[in-house]
């Protein structure tokens, strides 16, 4: 038999992020064996972008709700709050570090599967 389709989806209710750094944000569907296809939307395209994977990046210092709709019609929403990079770190240090975590657990976890 095919996978249901979701009676409910849910997100993070709110995620914070520097001004320039990314981050997925990833539904969670009831019940769990449930399968859809995803909408995503930006309350505020010059604060938030969000991909059509769900990838967002902050552009600029505010707030932005992102919502996800599922294909039968079901949604949900996370508010985005963006602030300034503390001046006193190396944003381009920091960024070459998390990289390089990405990378390794990426590996990691092809290596498991």
């Amino acid at each position: 038999t095919p996978p249901p389709p979701p009676t409910n989806v849910k997100l993070k209710e709110e995620v914070g992020l520097y001004k320039g750094f990314s981050t997925q944000l990833v539904p969670t569907l009831e019940p769990s064996n449930a399968t859809t296809t995803y909408k995503w939307k930006t309350s505020d395209k010059s604060v938030v972008s969000v991909s059509t994977t769900g990838k967002i990046t902050a552009l600029n210092i505010g707030e932005a709700v992102i919502s996800v709709t599922t294909a039968n019609g079901l949604t949900a929403s996370c508010i985005v709050k963006v602030v300034e990079f503390p001046s006193h770190i190396d944003q381009t240090r920091l960024q070459k570090c998390i990289s390089t975590l990405e990378s390794l657990i990426s590996t990691t976890l092809n290596s498991i599967n």
